[in-house]
């Protein structure tokens, strides 16, 4: 049964992810649709993997390892919906923008972390890990660190470019990009 619920989170955490990205940002006609395209591929693979895992491990005894997960996924939902309702109306520009910054936030989720979504998202696939712990998983969580830390980078060069530049390069050097105490 607790395998169970650790699945059901974790589905529940993907499909929130994905469908945030049609619902709550913005999409406008400077993405960049190959990448958004790409990233939605990846997503979509993540998800089957990450299912996969899950599903084999349903019949297994209880663990203190599946506890920790559904702790994590439930961690990784909380945050995602919190940092959602927090920008209320203000959408955010979708990954693969080529646009310039809307909005600047600095406080509620975003006074912990920089890139709350991205924390979520790699919140998320910790907790599938922990459930499974494959190590091809793991090599494949460690590459989508690179990619978000990758795509944060260029979502902050476009602060460079912005009203919020000054504001933003401070905020940058006192708040951590994906875990609040690593800036």
């Amino acid at each position: 049964m607790v395998n169970w619920i650790n699945l059901i989170l974790t589905t529940l955490n993907i499909a929130s992810f994905m469908g945030a990205a049609f619902f709550f940002f913005k999409n406008n006609k400077s993405i960049n649709w190959k990448k958004l395209i790409k990233i939605q591929i990846v997503s979509m693979s993540i998800w089957f993997l990450e299912v996969y895992l899950l599903t084999k491990n349903l019949s297994s005894p209880y663990s203190a390892r599946i506890i920790g997960a559904i702790i994590i996924q439930v961690f990784s939902f909380v945050v995602f919906w919190t940092t959602i309702s927090y920008i209320g109306k203000h959408k955010l520009l979708v990954a693969g923008s080529e646009e310039k910054p809307l909005h600047f936030f600095s406080t509620g989720p975003f006074q912990y972390v920089r890139h709350p979504f991205y924390s979520t998202y790699l919140l998320s696939y910790l907790g599938t890990f922990i459930a499974d712990s494959s190590y091809p998983f793991l090599i494949l969580i460690m590459m989508l660190i690179y990619f978000y830390y990758k795509t944060a980078r260029e979502e902050e060069g476009r602060f460079d470019l912005s009203e919020y530049k000054e504001g933003y390069a401070e905020y940058k050097s006192k708040t951590g990009m994906f875990v609040p105490w690593l800036n």
